[in-house]
């Protein structure tokens, strides 16, 4: 309820941000203050690192680094991965990024509330059965 920005996307993978701190009631129909077209499908995880920065993943098999001060383009596009991204976590201890989708591979990613810093090792995952 204390939120007053949101981030919502769709199945082009288009972000749109929308600011809820004017309320003027139910009738008034609002609009996205801004929108972003950086993604080519459905963007499928948004994370906030830091007050400034985001990560968005998608079925374009790509990751993104976003400095909400500026978004006229990603700061950092990685196109590492040889499928989709379905989801990620971030791990502010280590400065990690973990990233997961259509492969058997879990990618970790060196990145921190500043800047993307590079890849770490990612090894295939065990088949479970």
């Amino acid at each position: 309820a204390n939120l007053k920005q949101w981030v919502t996307t769709d199945h082009h993978g288009r972000l749109f941000f929308w600011d809820l701190r004017s309320n003027d009631g139910l009738e008034v129909v609002q609009q996205p203050t801004k929108v972003l077209s950086a993604h080519t499908k459905l963007v499928t995880s948004h994370l906030e690192l830091s007050k400034f920065k985001f990560t968005t993943c998608s079925l374009d098999r790509s990751v993104m680094l976003w400095d909400n001060r500026n978004l006229s383009a990603p700061e950092v596009k990685i196109e590492d991965m040889t499928g989709s991204v379905l989801s990620q976590a971030y791990l502010p201890l280590f400065s990690s990024l973990v990233t997961v989708g259509c492969e058997k591979r879990v990618y970790v990613w060196s990145i921190d509330n500043t800047a993307y810093r590079g890849a770490h090792l990612s090894e295939p995952c065990p088949t479970v059965w």
